[in-house]
């Protein structure tokens, strides 16, 4: 574990915040040093200023909640520590006092992060700077708290130390790491031998501009090139091409989070979309969440682990819905024209890589039904997980849940139908109601976790009791996912606090991992736990 890595990992919970957050940079605003390529620019206004917006009522109740503060308080305890923990191996040094304030500065005042890379280059990051807008007592304690935790660490001194400027040249990459502070602004950087960006930076600051563009109103702004990111952290390089560039932001209206952004596929093209094929048939109107997707048989086509199920085209449209009778009643379905011959194959694969794993585990496992083509599952009364095809109303689908399928006793609002159907490039669609949802998800990880002999989240977490309190506070949620060019989507979203009940279920799951910040406690905690 580097330095450079762990720097990288400690910004990861900030960059996770843009995938709630959206509204993109115009790509001629951020301005790169001249010989470098952006990979990361986030700008964060800081919770001082956004709970002064009387948009953000909801928000700041959330916030404040006794389960919020105590999960913040266990997050940055296991922040504090992480530096010594991974890079000197020590796991309570009396060091980590010296990085809480400077956290708690980041949650509550404006910063900016940026990240370029320099042609040519392969050492990531090439140049990284982080601005922070602080008043005079609390820079000092960035310059002085800084400077020793990097001694600390490092076992290197500080030179060329002045009033408002010092450095340390280390022998790894980045081998340098400067201090500057101009005007109210705590400037840090690191880099191989010259950081570019660190003076570009410094220069903006000095006349009078703020340290990289920004949009007045956004809360929360994030450029993320992740293909060049994702390679020069050695993920390879055809995995990260498949990946998008993100341009996220949030801002506050009529009193929510609203989310905008666009996501930007390298060498993609246009999808062409069918019309909508929503089975208004077998979903009930009782609804906490519904989702639909469409546009993805050009995608599935092309996975490797489609061809080998050899079940002939994939499906190019998916829904799937909760309902608020039970909270494992999960469903989801795929209109196609080859379901049966789709179901028997995927029936033989989950089949076939279960025996292993039944034969070990006497608690459940998934069994061939003499019901209906497909399987259902054997054993844990309180779930019935199945996968069957079926044709109704003229339309073959695959359908598949949580919990036995009784038909519906209404159909879905209309107004919710409507929505879907009145976009003529709309590929994605997702509504809930994030409280109910909450409690969904968090009954199917956690049955997940047992069949599959995982830690489960303990009450006694942090991160449980907070997704709980979560539940009475959050309202409706609704994302969009629109076409609007080859391999280009934009993203908007209406919420709470800017994720869904899926998004805030995997944060948990992510902040009580043992290994923080990085892993899941799903996959990294002892089984039992």
């Amino acid at each position: 574990m580097t330095l450079r890595q762990f720097a990288i990992s400690v910004f990861a919970l900030i960059v996770l915040l843009g995938f709630a957050f959206g509204r993109s940079f115009a790509a001629s605003s951020v301005q790169p040093a001249s010989t470098a390529e952006s990979c990361v620019r986030i700008h964060w206004i800081g919770t001082k200023r956004i709970f002064a917006d009387t948009n953000s009522a909801e928000l700041r109740s959330i916030w404040a909640m006794p389960e919020s503060l105590k999960l913040q308080e266990q997050t940055f305890g296991k922040l504090c520590a992480a530096p010594w923990r991974f890079l000197r191996g020590q796991t309570n040094p009396a060091s980590t006092n010296l990085l809480r304030p400077l956290l708690e500065d980041l949650v509550k005042e404006e910063f900016y992060i940026a990240i370029d890379q320099p042609a040519g280059t392969t050492n990531f990051p090439g140049e990284i700077v982080l601005a922070v807008h602080l008043d005079d007592q609390r820079a000092r304690s960035w310059e002085t708290n800084i400077a020793a935790a990097l001694e600390s660490l490092t076992g290197i001194p500080i030179t060329n130390s002045s009033r408002d400027h010092w450095v340390l040249k280390k022998h790894h990459a980045p081998n340098l790491i400067e201090f500057a502070r101009v005007g109210q602004w705590m400037v840090l950087g690191g880099a191989q031998n010259h950081n570019p960006l660190l003076d570009e930076t410094l220069a903006r600051i000095q006349s009078g501009q703020p340290p990289f563009a920004r949009h007045a109103t956004n809360w929360f702004e994030a450029d993320i090139n992740t293909p060049r990111v994702l390679a020069n952290l050695g993920k390879g390089a055809n995995f990260a091409a498949k990946l998008p560039r993100i341009s996220l932001a949030a801002f506050g209206n009529a009193g929510s989070v609203h989310t905008t952004g666009e996501l930007t596929f390298s060498g993609r093209d246009l999808i062409l979309l069918d019309p909508w094929n929503i089975p208004t048939n077998l979903v009930d109107g009782d609804l906490t969440s519904f989702a639909a997707i469409r546009g993805l048989q050009s995608w599935l086509a092309k996975s490797e682990l489609w061809s080998n199920l050899q079940s002939g085209p994939p499906p190019d449209q998916l829904y799937v819905w909760s309902l608020h009778s039970f909270p494992m009643e999960t469903y989801f379905a795929a209109p196609s024209a080859a379901a049966s011959n789709m179901v028997s194959r995927l029936s033989d694969f989950v089949l076939r890589g279960g025996d292993a794993w039944a034969a070990t585990n006497g608690l459940a496992a998934f069994i061939r039904s003499t019901n209906f083509n497909g399987i259902r599952w054997r054993g844990v009364p309180y779930t019935m997980p199945f996968l069957s095809s079926l044709e109704t109303n003229g339309q073959s689908y695959v359908l598949g849940g949580s919990f036995q399928f009784d038909p519906p006793l209404g159909h879905p609002p209309p107004d919710l139908v409507h929505e879907i159907q009145a976009h003529s490039n709309l590929v994605y669609y997702h509504w809930e109601i994030t409280g109910p949802r909450i409690e969904q998800v968090i009954f199917l990880e956690q049955f997940a976790r047992l069949v599959s002999d995982k830690a489960q989240l303990s009450i006694e977490s942090a991160g449980l009791p907070w997704l709980k309190a979560d539940m009475s506070q959050m309202g409706n949620c609704t994302t969009e996912i629109t076409q609007i060019g080859p391999g280009r989507f934009s993203l908007n979203r209406s919420s709470a606090a800017g994720f869904t009940a899926a998004e805030l279920n995997l944060i948990v799951d992510w902040l009580e991992s043992p290994d923080f910040p990085f892993g899941l406690h799903t996959l990294f905690a002892p089984p039992g736990q």
